[in-house]
């Protein structure tokens, strides 16, 4: 090991968050680490896994590391397809996973986990943690590894300052220009070209972990940053004299839901939730929300009401819900909720529509904190062979709140002006505007068979 590596080694915990440059070697770090505690694991049949983003990027980064680093224990078993190693004299396997599927709780609540490092935790679902990854530790005090280079101050970000804190973790923030793994002629070098290339962020983020570039490619990355400069993420509680409202985006498995007031001009987001699961156990757990108002001034106090609309996407009235044959409109209105259903607009414009309103809106920073993680993580992909972004931002886990923010964007956009009604074929101005039109030497609008 190089030395910091050997430092982190000697000082883990439990958990552990280590934030590292470029090219430190802290993938390879975490598979000796897995290595070592499976061979020397006494535990029956211990279990240990490796986390990517993605599981071709897992498959990629680790998996010739991993078969080089057991390939001399006497008759280790390798599993191409599985991505998995099996040692003989204990019967403990280490696998890789990828995180792009964070549907996997389903299928593998009934394993356990006695140690899991997790790659990029920045490019991962919050919830595939949580949700998932936790509660494998718990029978066994499983411990884990967070790795990864920053992204903005999303939740790995959140985690890194948690972990600071927290008794039972340790931390580590490491920049290239202190650990040496990367010459400093070289860093010189690298920041030259960056400067020239007017991506002197990128360098800063990806080589000296810096938090303050926003994640690559990040559709509202001009917004959140204004957002955070004018301090409109804090304390902005939920005010009982104002109506609350929804915006929801609602996938086959995936729900997500925004919470807000509008108080004048302002759009105070106060709470933000997401759940997996059919849409009737969704809207029950709405419903349970402590929000309710009272217009004191117009009618009696006693007179209360709960939530003033619920805008939800296009596709209620034609896709099927997760749990039942019935369509999700179908769904809603059984269980006495009713949904503005939105109109089918274009995605550009439901973003332009979110980055308008984000000039306006101010966030409550810790009962939105999943859907803030959302934000900032919604961008768009980068084309490797055209060295651009692509048009259209990537459908991951982060897709799901930034959506039902669009949607409520959207709801909140002004009346478009009513179309004019059609002249009535046939009638003496139908007939007016033919013989207008050829006299200026144009066809007329329609044939009418039998008419003159």
């Amino acid at each position: 090991m190089r030395p910091h590596q050997t430092v982190l080694a000697k000082e883990r915990k439990r958990f552990n968050c280590w934030v590292c440059h470029r090219r430190f070697g802290k993938t390879v770090l975490c598979l000796e680490l897995l290595v070592e505690a499976a061979i020397t694991c006494r535990l029956n049949r211990g279990r240990y896994a490796y986390f990517a983003p993605q599981r071709s990027q897992a498959k990629d980064i680790a998996w010739l590391y991993l078969q080089q680093f057991t390939v001399d224990v006497p008759g280790v078993e390798i599993n191409q397809a599985d991505l998995m190693i099996t040692l003989p004299h204990n019967g403990a396997q280490i696998r890789l996973y990828g995180a792009d599927n964070y549907g996997l709780g389903r299928s593998r609540r009934g394993i356990y986990l006695d140690g899991v490092a997790i790659d990029e935790y920045a490019d991962i679902a919050p919830v595939v943690w949580t949700q998932v990854l936790r509660p494998m530790l718990v029978d066994r005090q499983g411990w884990a590894i967070f790795i990864g280079t920053p992204r903005g101050k999303n939740h790995f970000y959140q985690l890194y300052q948690q972990a600071r804190q927290r008794a039972g973790w340790s931390s580590a923030l490491l920049r290239a220009d202190h650990t040496g793994v990367i010459p400093q002629t070289e860093l010189a070098l690298l920041r030259a070209e960056a400067e020239e290339e007017g991506k002197l962020a990128d360098y800063e983020q990806e080589f000296l972990c810096s938090w303050d570039t926003p994640m690559p490619g990040a559709v509202y990355a001009d917004q959140l940053r204004k957002l955070d400069q004018d301090g409109r993420v804090g304390y902005y509680p939920y005010v009982p004299e104002y109506p609350v409202c929804t915006g929801w985006d609602i996938g086959p498995v995936h729900n997500a839901i925004w919470y807000w007031q509008q108080i004048g001009t302002q759009v105070r987001f106060i709470d933000y939730d997401e759940a997996s699961g059919d849409l009737a156990k969704h809207i029950a757990s709405v419903r349970a929300k402590p929000y309710l108002y009272d217009h004191s001034q117009v009618v009696p106090p006693l007179t209360r009401h709960a939530y003033e609309v619920h805008y939800g996407p296009h596709d209620l009235e034609d896709s099927p819900d997760y749990a039942t044959p019935k369509t999700r409109i179908g769904v809603a209105l059984a269980e006495g909720f009713r949904f503005t259903v939105l109109p089918r607009g274009t995605l550009e414009d439901r973003i332009e529509a979110m980055r308008r309103l984000l000039t306006r809106s101010v966030f409550h920073e810790k009962a939105c904190e999943a859907g803030l993680n959302a934000l900032r993580s919604y961008r768009y992909e980068l084309d490797d062979i055209k060295q651009t972004y692509r048009t259209v931002p990537i459908h991951d886990w982060a897709s799901h709140g930034a959506d039902a923010a669009g949607t409520v964007a959207v709801g909140l956009l002004p009346p478009s002006a009513p179309l004019k009604p059609p002249v009535p074929e046939g009638s003496f101005e139908f007939w007016s505007r033919q013989l207008k039109r050829t006299r200026r030497g144009k066809q007329p609008e329609t044939f009418v068979a039998g008419r003159t």
